[in-house]
C-alpha cells in the first residue's frame, strides 16, 4: 500500500456487496487474470470527475445500497449510479453532485429506488495494494481490493485513501443529460461474433423476438438471463478467450452476458458481444428486470462508441458554489 495513504473511512454497514473498483487490469488475460473493474463505467467515471480525481481512481461499488460509513478526515464525496437516497448525518443530499464532509460525519446509501449499483468517490480516490496496476477487487480470483486478497468490504473495515494537502475548492454537479434513467426494459445491441451463423435460424428468432428476465443468479462475472431457450450449435468448441460483453449460450439455452469478473477462457458458443454503453445499463438491472436483444453492425457500434467518448470528453460538470 502506498506510504502516501491515510485512513479516510470506517465502514459500519457494507450492504450486500461493496468492493473497491477502478478501471480494471489491462493485459492480464494471457496469464489467466481477469480484468475486473467497475461494471457501470459511465457512473464510475462521473463519480471521479465530480471529485476532481484522475480517471483511474478507485471508488466503492455499492450493490443494492444499505451502506453506511464514518468519514475519518475532511474530504469531498460524490455518489453516482442508481437512484438512491444519499445522506450525510441523516440529512438527504443530492446524488451526481460532490459534497464537502467533515471528520466524524456519517454517510449512508439506501437501497435504490431504480437501478442497482452506486459509485462512491472521495477526493483523491481510495487506495489498496496494486496488482497488475489495479486495486480492483476480484473475489473469485482472490485479487485486489482494500486488503489485496479479493475481500469484499466488511463491517469494521477502515479504508485508505490518497493523502491530500487540500480538497477541491469547487463543488461540482453533473448535467442532467448525463444522469441515466432506468427503463422498464433494457435493449441490448448485439454485434455478431464469428460463431453467430453457427446457431440455428430458429435460435436467432427466439433470441430476437422474446424478452428475458435478469436472473437472481447474476453477479459481477456475468448477467444470467431466463426465458425462452436459445438452442446452441451442436458442434464441439475448444475453450477460447472471452471478451467483456460476450453473450454465451450454455446447454440449457439461457444466455449469459459476461462482465468484468468473467473467467478468461470458456467453451460455450457465443452469439457476439453487446455494446459497452448497454453493458452499463445492464449493470444497473435488478433480478427480474426485462431485457431484449437487437442486432447492430460493427461500424454502427464503433460510431456509437466514438460518439459516447466525444460526449463524455465535451460535457463538463457544473459548479454548485
Amino acid at each position: 500500500m502506498s506510504s502516501q495513504s491515510v485512513s479516510v473511512m470506517k465502514v459500519s454497514q457494507p450492504g450486500p456487496y461493496a468492493t473497491l473498483q477502478d478501471r480494471g487490469r489491462v493485459g492480464g488475460e494471457p496469464m489467466g487474470v481477469g480484468s475486473s473493474g467497475a461494471l457501470d463505467t459511465h457512473s464510475y467515471a462521473w463519480a471521479n470527475r465530480l471529485c476532481s480525481n484522475s480517471t483511474n481512481s478507485a471508488c466503492i461499488e455499492i450493490t443494492a445500497g444499505m451502506f453506511e460509513a464514518q468519514v475519518l478526515r475532511e474530504t469531498v464525496v460524490a455518489l453516482t449510479g442508481a437512484h438512491a437516497t444519499f445522506c450525510i448525518d441523516g440529512n438527504p443530499h443530492a446524488t451526481w453532485q460532490s459534497h464537502r464532509v467533515k471528520k466524524g460525519q456519517v454517510i449512508s446509501v439506501a437501497p435504490p429506488d431504480a437501478g442497482f449499483r452506486n459509485y462512491l468517490a472521495i477526493s483523491g480516490g481510495f487506495t489498496g495494494p496494486e496488482i497488475l496496476g489495479s486495486v480492483s477487487t476480484n473475489r473469485r480470483e482472490r485479487l485486489g481490493g482494500h486488503k489485496g486478497d479479493g475481500s469484499v468490504i466488511s463491517a469494521g473495515d477502515v479504508l485508505q485513501g490518497v493523502a491530500l494537502n487540500n480538497t477541491p475548492k469547487t463543488l461540482l454537479r453533473a448535467p442532467e443529460q448525463v444522469i441515466p434513467s432506468f427503463p422498464d426494459k433494457i435493449i441490448l445491441r448485439l454485434v455478431k461474433g464469428y460463431q453467430f451463423d453457427s446457431f440455428p435460424s430458429s435460435s436467432i428468432r427466439t433470441l430476437l423476438f422474446n424478452d428475458y428476465a435478469v436472473s437472481n443468479k447474476s453477479d459481477r462475472m456475468g448477467i444470467r438471463l431466463s426465458g425462452s431457450a436459445v438452442t446452441p450449435p451442436t458442434s464441439p468448441l475448444f475453450s477460447e478467450g472471452i471478451c467483456f460483453g460476450a453473450v454465451q449460450v450454455p446447454a440449457d439455452g439461457q444466455p449469459i452476458i459476461m462482465l468484468s469478473d468473467r473467467q478468461t477462457i470458456g467453451g460455450y458458443h457465443k452469439l457476439g458481444s453487446i455494446l459497452r454503453s448497454d453493458a452499463n445499463a445492464l449493470a444497473q438491472a435488478k433480478p427480474g428486470d426485462s431485457v431484449s436483444f437487437d442486432i447492430i453492425d460493427v461500424l454502427d457500434a464503433q460510431a456509437h462508441l466514438q460518439l459516447e467518448k466525444y460526449r463524455f470528453d465535451h460535457t463538463m460538470p457544473l459548479s454548485v458554489n
